[in-house]
């Protein structure tokens, strides 16, 4: 079953873009090669110079928490930690419908002991 990760983020004033290029060079090249990992989104904040949100769909909770256990956001933390105001948000979801890009068409997704 599919797992939708919803991260805020917040840091200290002016850091964010420093943030976000660690993103780039330590996380990105994972998630490009990860077709485990579908979709992933880094957003900054509009409102907020000091917020950048992500937004993950992984296929199922193993691949999940084997990112989570990696040595690459490991080795992320570790470099953004001293960037962060606090601890980020993590919201941990269950996808329950999903657009379809490609094709434009709509899905169920799967209920948790159920069929599609």
């Amino acid at each position: 079953m599919s797992l939708a990760l919803f991260v805020r983020t917040r840091t200290r004033p002016g850091q964010r873009d420093l943030a976000r290029r660690a993103w780039e060079e330590l996380m990105k090249p994972g998630v490009d090669g990860n077709a485990r990992q579908p979709v992933y989104f880094f957003c900054e904040d509009n409102d907020d110079p000091n917020v950048f949100c992500l937004f993950e769909i992984y296929s199922d909770r193993a691949t999940f928490e084997r990112a989570a256990e990696s040595r690459r956001f490991a080795e992320y933390m570790g470099r953004i930690g001293h960037l962060l105001a606090g601890p980020p948000e993590v919201n941990i979801t269950t996808p329950v419908w999903i657009k379809e890009q490609g094709d434009q068409a709509m899905r169920k997704v799967e209920e948790p002991g159920g069929t599609q």
